[in-house]
């Protein structure tokens, strides 16, 4: 037996820069709603302070760069009330993780997320549940300085058709509540999708500050979505990356190059090599470089037709589909 009660669900934001939003704020897709009106956030959380305390509360209003919330119904079974609770506070940080990647579709940037908060009104009484992810993204340049958003570009990154079951597996370890984590030790599950296993590593890269390891993070992503093999695979994955993404030219050949270069500093880190200040330079700008590329293949994937085709198919139709690509388009 379960019963529907009303349901408020928050999350503060650092990292970013938003015109004035008002009060209700802006739509961001499904129930969740985005707004940086302080007089707004106060009217809506400021019932809680006992339950989250002053110094969240505090945080929230006045320094939080915004607020994503959703107001809905839930249906909340007679026992395991925790357990039900944590899972729709799971869910909710699951769509604002996809809408996260969306505003990295737009641009490179390091909003982060706060602590997600679920409270619920039971015949009078207020229940409360948090969790959280463990991550905090970085720009390419391993930097979290503060990045602007337009209304255009929050409607953009809104309208992109990435879903959260494009992450796949995986999801925040649960706290206190026993047997509501995911029991798989890895995210990279047999079964995943290519463009599930791009995105977790794309997210990893943003996830460290470190620029060497970034670059890591980054070639491994485009090897999920673009490799057949491990032969000869930083020229595939740099070959493959270019054809994709350019036609034949100068800016084909600098995208194959910049691949290139990019898998030298990769295979450095990998491996235990030290990178001398000298490198420092270097570095920032081929993480930059493969940030933009992981972004237009992630466009890419959305934009054409037959290569989100191709990746569902197996690695023979797929190595095919390059073929063509590298000879006939």
């Amino acid at each position: 037996m379960t019963i529907k009660v009303p349901a408020l669900f928050f999350l503060g934001l650092s990292g970013i820069r938003l015109p004035l939003t008002g009060h209700p704020g802006l739509a961001i897709g499904g129930q969740l709603r985005i707004t940086n009106d302080r007089a707004g956030i106060e009217r809506l959380i400021g019932a809680y302070t006992d339950h989250m305390g002053t110094v969240e509360h505090h945080h929230l209003v006045h320094f939080a760069s915004a607020l994503v919330y959703a107001r809905d119904t839930t249906d909340l079974p007679a026992t395991g009330r925790a357990e039900a609770m944590n899972r729709v506070v799971v869910d909710r940080l699951r769509e604002i993780q996809a809408w996260l990647m969306k505003l990295w579709l737009v641009k490179d940037n390091a909003v982060d997320p706060d602590i997600g908060w679920l409270v619920l009104d039971i015949d009078g009484d207020t229940a409360v549940n948090n969790n959280r992810w463990s991550t905090l993204f970085s720009r390419a340049d391993g930097s979290t300085a503060v990045t602007e958003f337009t209304r255009d570009e929050l409607a953009r990154a809104t309208a992109a058709p990435l879903d959260p079951d494009d992450f796949g597996a995986g999801e925040p370890v649960a706290i206190g509540v026993p047997g509501a984590s995911d029991p798989r030790v890895t995210q990279l599950s047999y079964g995943s999708l290519r463009f599930q296993r791009f995105l977790y590593f794309v997210n990893a890269a943003r996830g460290t500050k470190d620029v060497a390891i970034k670059i890591a993070l980054y070639c491994s992503g485009l090897e999920a979505i673009v490799s057949t093999s491990h032969a000869e695979l930083t020229h595939q994955v740099s070959e493959r990356a270019a054809i994709l993404l350019r036609r034949r030219g100068e800016e084909r050949l600098a995208i194959f190059r910049d691949m290139k270069s990019a898998y030298g500093m990769r295979s450095k880190a990998v491996h235990g090599a030290a990178f001398r200040d000298r490198d420092h330079e270097a570095l920032i700008a081929g993480s930059i470089r493969l940030d933009a590329i992981c972004r237009e293949v992630a466009l890419a994937y959305f934009a054409q037709d037959d290569f989100r085709h191709a990746l569902g198919g197996n690695d023979e139709n797929f190595g095919a589909f390059w073929t063509q690509k590298l000879f006939l388009d």
